[in-house]
């Protein structure tokens, strides 16, 4: 059932994105952006999934109630006392609307402020919402959003434009758009973790399936950052269309969005001692450390393993830099996210390899 959320999860970013690049690019004038063709269907069926995969979180905690008070008042208590059920009924009026919108070409604006609730409830539905409610609110709430109006344009040009035109025009704005867009994901995203971890628990933190997560996700960032970066480059560099290179960040963004749906469902390391006694050690920091893992917990740099995590580490630097020179001088989805894969799997074990 796990599985199931975090799939659902992951299918919430795909549909906000969908609908985000739309909204984003009925704002840019026909002279600035490629042709991008989307049917109407797609886009009231991203409205509607939303109404479904949103509601993954509810059906977790609900799942956590029925046994002892029934699922349909459990159900009911989830909907109408809970903040994520109260958001997702939020977001399942605002869905309804968007589709009735869509169907009848709909004002643009209108498009814009039922997204506005949409990021806005799944901001006020978010855990660290939970915790403190307006800077967690707000927090999530400019994180998410930013990530899906970054994201809704990528996938939109580099899956649905049918032809380079408008390249040069749509970049000039595109860029510094991405740019500051990044700004505020890293910033926030920054911001949301230190309410969930303590960043001097930060590497303590991976000996929970929580931290190990968060580290992949940390990592796969940062070929995403690269290839942002050097799209960025290329763009400026070169007349023609690089969707190549476009749909190998997109690529990209969906691991990263995959790491986040899977700590949707993981228990956040807030007392990571505490955590260890009561659900034990992630499995796989227990694997790697070759011993079982038991609290207190005190990670460090273990020298034994220093010569290997290095090793490791230099590795996925040349990876890296093979990254970049790729994109450079012969631009391919392949080798782009044949070289991002090895530098995630060189840095993750790695890192846990000097660690743990």
């Amino acid at each position: 059932m796990n599985i199931l959320i975090a799939f659902a999860e992951w299918l919430t970013y795909l549909f906000f994105s969908i609908l985000a690049g739309h909204v984003v690019l009925t704002f840019v004038p026909e002279d600035r952006k490629p042709s991008v063709q989307l049917s109407k269907n797609v886009l009231m069926a991203s409205a509607l999934g939303l109404v479904f995969s949103t509601f993954g979180p509810v059906l977790q905690v609900v799942l956590y109630f029925y046994e002892s008070v029934g699922a349909i008042k459990a159900l009911y208590s989830v909907l109408t006392d809970f903040q994520v059920g109260n958001a997702w009924l939020v977001i399942s009026w605002a869905c309804l609307f968007m589709m009735v919108t869509i169907l009848l070409n709909g004002p643009r604006y209108l498009k814009a402020l039922l997204l506005l609730v949409m990021v806005l409830a799944v901001g006020y539905a978010s855990h660290v919402a939970s915790l403190t409610l307006w800077s967690g609110w707000l927090a999530h709430s400019l994180h998410f959003l930013s990530v899906m109006l970054w994201a809704g344009v990528l996938l939109h040009v580099s899956w649905l434009a049918k032809d380079p035109l408008n390249w040069k025009p749509f970049v000039k704005w595109f860029s510094p758009f991405a740019a500051a867009c990044m700004l505020v994901i890293l910033s926030t995203g920054f911001w949301t973790m230190t309410m969930v971890v303590d960043v001097r628990d930060y590497v303590n933190s991976w000996v929970l399936s929580y931290g190990q997560i968060l580290l992949l996700k940390h990592i796969v960032i940062i070929p995403l950052l690269l290839i942002a970066y050097s799209n960025a480059y290329v763009s400026r560099k070169r007349s023609d269309f690089p969707n190549k290179i476009l749909k190998a960040e997109s690529l990209v963004f969906f691991l990263v969005i995959g790491c986040t749906a899977f700590l949707g469902i993981l228990s956040p390391p807030h007392e990571i001692n505490f955590t260890v006694d009561s659900e034990g050690a992630s499995p796989i920091a227990e694997y790697l450390a070759g011993e079982e893992i038991s609290s207190p917990v005190q990670l460090s740099i273990s020298t034994g393993n220093m010569l290997e995590g290095v090793s490791l580490l230099l590795i996925a630097l040349g990876f890296l830099g093979m990254l970049f020179f790729s994109i450079r001088k012969n631009p391919s989805i392949e080798l782009s996210l044949l070289f991002s894969l090895l530098f995630i799997v060189s840095l993750y074990f790695g890192l846990n390899r000097l660690f743990l």
